[in-house]
């Protein structure tokens, strides 16, 4: 199989992967707004780092060596600032 074909094939498979996590994260982001809701009717601050530094260190312990600390950091701030601005709207 030449590079072309092989590297065609493999951006085939990340496209697959690409629109499965699309579709966790849509489920996610839906879930964060029902956690605003109650947060919201129970004048709960929508801030919680101690909940944050939780996944990031649980996650951590998941990925082994495979994907640094600081790389689910950075990613998972992305996911963390999206799921806290649908948590204010109303």
């Amino acid at each position: 199989m030449d590079s072309n074909k092989k590297i065609n094939n493999l951006r085939k498979e990340i496209d697959k992967i690409d629109q499965k996590l699309m579709i966790l994260l849509l489920k996610r982001f839906s879930t964060t707004r029902e956690i605003g809701q109650i947060k919201a009717s129970n004048r709960i601050d929508i801030d919680d780092s101690d909940r944050e530094n939780q996944i990031i260190m649980y996650l951590s312990t998941k990925a082994n060596s495979d994907l640094k600390k600081e790389d689910i950091s950075d990613i998972f701030e992305l996911i963390f600032n999206i799921s806290k601005k649908n948590q204010k709207i109303k």
